[in-house]
Protein backbone atom coordinates (compact mmCIF):
# COMPACT_ATOMS: atom_id res chain seq x y z
CA UNK A 1 0.00 0.00 0.00
CA UNK A 2 1.43 3.33 -0.79
CA UNK A 3 1.26 5.32 1.92
CA UNK A 4 2.75 8.80 0.71
CA UNK A 5 0.45 10.70 -0.83
CA UNK A 6 2.94 12.13 -3.43
CA UNK A 7 3.59 8.65 -4.61
CA UNK A 8 -0.18 8.17 -4.78
CA UNK A 9 -0.65 10.95 -7.35
CA UNK A 10 2.18 10.32 -9.56
CA UNK A 11 0.51 6.38 -9.67
CA UNK A 12 -2.72 8.21 -10.41
CA UNK A 13 -1.41 10.76 -13.13
CA UNK A 14 0.53 8.06 -14.64
CA UNK A 15 -2.21 5.34 -14.84
CA UNK A 16 -4.73 8.04 -16.55
CA UNK A 17 -2.26 9.14 -18.86
CA UNK A 18 -1.50 5.68 -20.16
CA UNK A 19 -5.63 5.14 -20.07
CA UNK A 20 -6.10 8.56 -22.07
CA UNK A 21 -2.84 7.04 -24.44
CA UNK A 22 -4.79 3.74 -24.80
CA UNK A 23 -7.95 5.51 -26.06
CA UNK A 24 -6.12 7.86 -28.41
CA UNK A 25 -4.92 4.61 -30.18
CA UNK A 26 -7.82 3.29 -30.35
CA UNK A 27 -9.72 6.64 -31.92
CA UNK A 28 -11.61 7.31 -29.14
CA UNK A 29 -10.43 10.88 -27.74
CA UNK A 30 -13.92 11.46 -25.98
CA UNK A 31 -12.63 8.38 -23.51
CA UNK A 32 -9.78 9.72 -23.16
CA UNK A 33 -11.17 13.14 -22.51
CA UNK A 34 -13.50 11.81 -19.41
CA UNK A 35 -10.68 10.16 -17.91
CA UNK A 36 -8.89 14.01 -17.88
CA UNK A 37 -11.80 15.21 -16.24
CA UNK A 38 -11.88 12.86 -13.64
CA UNK A 39 -8.76 13.81 -12.15
CA UNK A 40 -8.45 15.39 -9.12
CA UNK A 41 -8.70 19.23 -9.00
CA UNK A 42 -5.26 19.32 -8.02
CA UNK A 43 -3.58 17.28 -11.47
CA UNK A 44 -6.18 19.37 -14.24
CA UNK A 45 -3.02 21.92 -14.72
CA UNK A 46 -0.45 19.28 -14.79
CA UNK A 47 2.21 20.27 -17.37
CA UNK A 48 1.71 16.24 -18.55
CA UNK A 49 -2.41 16.10 -18.19
CA UNK A 50 -2.24 20.02 -19.81
CA UNK A 51 -0.24 18.37 -23.14
CA UNK A 52 -2.50 15.34 -23.23
CA UNK A 53 -5.41 17.38 -23.15
CA UNK A 54 -4.08 19.04 -26.14
CA UNK A 55 -3.59 15.90 -27.89
CA UNK A 56 -7.07 14.66 -27.09
CA UNK A 57 -8.27 17.75 -28.21
CA UNK A 58 -6.31 17.63 -31.03
CA UNK A 59 -7.53 14.39 -32.11
CA UNK A 60 -11.41 15.41 -31.81
CA UNK A 61 -10.23 18.79 -34.04
CA UNK A 62 -11.60 21.06 -31.02
CA UNK A 63 -9.21 23.65 -32.23
CA UNK A 64 -10.29 26.77 -30.13
CA UNK A 65 -9.86 25.20 -27.16
CA UNK A 66 -7.19 23.16 -28.53
CA UNK A 67 -5.48 26.73 -29.18
CA UNK A 68 -6.60 27.75 -25.24
CA UNK A 69 -4.62 25.03 -23.84
CA UNK A 70 -1.47 25.09 -25.68
CA UNK A 71 -1.57 28.59 -24.90
CA UNK A 72 -1.58 28.29 -21.65
CA UNK A 73 1.21 25.79 -21.73
CA UNK A 74 3.64 28.27 -23.55
CA UNK A 75 2.19 30.86 -20.32
CA UNK A 76 3.50 28.17 -18.08
CA UNK A 77 6.59 26.80 -19.95
CA UNK A 78 8.12 29.21 -22.72
CA UNK A 79 10.99 27.41 -23.15
CA UNK A 80 9.53 24.48 -24.41
CA UNK A 81 9.38 25.50 -28.18
CA UNK A 82 6.54 22.28 -29.35
CA UNK A 83 4.05 24.39 -27.18
CA UNK A 84 4.78 27.28 -29.31
CA UNK A 85 3.97 24.88 -32.10
CA UNK A 86 0.92 23.40 -31.03
CA UNK A 87 -0.34 26.79 -29.97
CA UNK A 88 -0.19 28.21 -34.03
CA UNK A 89 -0.97 25.01 -34.98
CA UNK A 90 -4.64 24.84 -33.24
CA UNK A 91 -4.44 28.56 -33.83
CA UNK A 92 -4.16 28.24 -37.60
CA UNK A 93 -7.41 25.82 -37.49
CA UNK A 94 -9.40 27.70 -35.10
CA UNK A 95 -8.62 31.11 -36.61
CA UNK A 96 -5.93 31.75 -39.35
CA UNK A 97 -2.62 31.56 -40.68
CA UNK A 98 -2.21 35.02 -40.20
CA UNK A 99 -2.79 34.32 -36.60
CA UNK A 100 -0.49 31.24 -36.66
CA UNK A 101 2.20 33.30 -38.66
CA UNK A 102 1.96 36.32 -35.12
CA UNK A 103 2.41 33.19 -32.82
CA UNK A 104 5.21 31.73 -34.87
CA UNK A 105 7.04 35.11 -34.94
CA UNK A 106 6.37 35.29 -31.23
CA UNK A 107 7.95 32.07 -31.19
CA UNK A 108 10.74 32.88 -33.06
CA UNK A 109 11.91 35.29 -30.22
CA UNK A 110 11.52 33.22 -27.70
CA UNK A 111 13.50 30.30 -29.80
CA UNK A 112 16.14 31.89 -32.26
CA UNK A 113 17.67 28.53 -32.10
CA UNK A 114 14.89 26.75 -33.74
CA UNK A 115 13.53 29.38 -35.53
CA UNK A 116 17.32 29.51 -37.41
CA UNK A 117 17.15 26.43 -39.12
CA UNK A 118 13.28 26.02 -39.53
CA UNK A 119 10.92 27.88 -42.40
CA UNK A 120 7.51 28.40 -40.90
CA UNK A 121 5.76 25.91 -41.83
CA UNK A 122 8.77 24.01 -40.72
CA UNK A 123 8.28 25.53 -37.40
CA UNK A 124 5.24 24.16 -36.93
CA UNK A 125 2.10 25.81 -39.12
CA UNK A 126 1.69 22.06 -40.75
CA UNK A 127 2.96 19.94 -37.70
CA UNK A 128 1.93 18.65 -34.65
CA UNK A 129 3.32 15.69 -32.46
CA UNK A 130 1.95 13.64 -29.86
CA UNK A 131 3.84 14.70 -26.26
CA UNK A 132 6.82 12.56 -25.47
CA UNK A 133 5.94 10.01 -22.63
Amino acid sequence: MISDPTLMMDATLERALDEVAGYLELGMPANGAEILDELPYGLQNHPEVLATRFTVLNASEQWAEAARVARGLTDFMAEEPQYWIWWAFATRRAESVEAAEEILDDAAEHHPEVAATSSVSAFGANAVTSPAR
